[in-house]
């Protein structure tokens, strides 16, 4: 993603056209073939047709009991013949009540046409994204539209996360808007925008804090706003009963590990790498190492959005990187296709080097660490982590936000220049 050319030649922009075109051939065989079982259940997107299902019933306030959802679930892989199993005896939906009732109106199709609905959505949420980006950039390094398109299909978390029916596009397009409004100078839709990426929670604190580090007062006032309108949705559908469910299970989602589809042993983030390297024999060493890392890379987070608040600058756009990337390492849980996230992140990664920043000449980063996590580590992180109890994408985005961090500061602390004509 980070210095994509501004223009191919005619050349290479057929061949990377033809790339883009046998790439998204390819995922649509995958995802229709029979063998893959993704349209007998065999994806993340049962649990939400399974929750679309209990709405429609005029069963919403029961949507997180436990044994409602897996009465539902198993009625509907009876409907597809399926013999798709997951441990615990269901693929429990987990998401926030007001994420459900965007697959309501899905309820009314077969689960293969709701499957292929939601997909199509979910792409316009990221080409969405991505047009919202391309425009932001700067006419002098925007990336070739079919450069970026190739960049963007061949990175694999973008295809797991339509293979498996996620909502991972939805919350990454309301990262970016609300990045860009922040921009724009415009932090109360910022922060109306980043309430709707609540649909994947997890990620947000860390915004927040900067946000009340910075004083964005309007910022906290729009996410507060959009949050506050989103809960009394949620509590007018579910009532206090379906909502207390609610609560009670995500008090409860931290003691799970290898049931209802989680497998956080297997989990992108820091709490995943030290409960597979820790938890069997050290539990408490897991946990606590676990929040002492969290805690030292969000200070440094912090740390590195210390000084003057300038989304102008284009320090802002490494800055964003950083905190995009730390925020998935200190997630409770991050899946594989939630690693689609750093494309935001190589984005503004390109952005920043292709201001023409006098600093560049000082910085230590450049297109290859990028390109390496992005690409080659997700493919050496399957093989490693099916022997070994190491996470190799773990460590490649603690390398790369420890190269930002010090992009950051060599930006804050530029080496001065004396003069030719300057007396010594």
């Amino acid at each position: 993603m980070t210095q994509l050319p501004s223009r191919l030649a005619p050349m290479s922009r057929l061949l990377a056209a033809s790339l883009v075109f046998t790439l998204a051939a390819g995922y649509l065989t995958v995802i229709l073939s029979p063998q893959s079982g993704i349209l007998k259940g065999n994806s993340d997107f049962l649990d939400c047709y399974t929750a679309a299902r209990i709405i429609s019933d005029g069963k919403a306030g029961l949507l997180y009991d436990v044994a409602t959802q897996t009465a539902y679930q198993q009625k509907i892989l009876e409907e597809l013949e399926s013999d798709v199993k997951f441990a615990g005896g269901v693929l429990l939906y987990t998401h926030p009540p007001f994420a459900a009732l965007l697959y309501w109106p899905l309820s009314r199709l077969s689960y293969a046409e709701a499957f292929l609905a939601w997909n199509l959505l979910s792409i316009m949420c990221l080409g969405l994204c991505l047009l919202l980006l391309y425009r932001q950039c700067e006419l002098s390094v925007r990336p070739d539209p079919i450069g970026l398109a190739l960049a963007v299909l061949a990175f694999l978390p973008i295809f797991i996360a339509i293979a498996q029916g996620q909502n991972t596009f939805l919350a990454m397009l309301a990262t970016a808007g609300a990045i860009l409004c922040l921009e724009q100078k415009k932090d109360l839709a910022g922060g109306v925008s980043l309430s709707l990426a609540l649909v994947k929670f997890q990620f947000v604190p860390l915004f927040l804090a900067i946000a009340l580090l910075k004083k964005r007062w309007r910022m906290l006032a729009g996410f507060i706003a959009g949050t506050s309108l989103l809960v009394g949705v949620s509590f007018a559908v579910y009532g206090v009963l379906g909502m207390r469910q609610y609560f009670s299970l995500l008090i409860k989602l931290p003691s799970l590990s290898s049931e209802y589809g989680f497998a956080l042993p297997y989990a992108y983030c820091i709490r995943g790498q030290m409960y597979a390297l820790l938890h069997p024999a050290h539990p408490a060493m897991a946990a606590t190492s676990t929040v002492a890392i969290n805690l030292a890379l969000s200070a440094a987070v912090l740390w590195a959005w210390r000084g003057r608040w300038k989304a102008e600058g284009a320090e802002f756009n490494i800055r964003m990187a950083l905190t995009i990337i730390v925020a998935l390492l200190i997630g409770p849980l991050a899946n594989f296709h939630d690693l689609s996230f750093l494309v935001l992140a190589g984005f503004f990664i390109h952005r920043y080097y292709g201001r023409g920043s006098h600093l560049k000449r000082w910085q230590p980063f450049n297109a290859a660490p990028f390109r390496i996590v992005a690409y080659l580590l997700p493919l050496v992180h399957f093989i490693v982590r099916a022997r070994y109890p190491l996470h190799p994408m773990v460590w490649g985005m603690l390398m790369l936000a420890g190269q930002l961090m010090l992009t950051v500061e060599k930006a804050q602390s530029p080496r001065p220049f004396r003069r030719l004509d300057e007396p010594i």
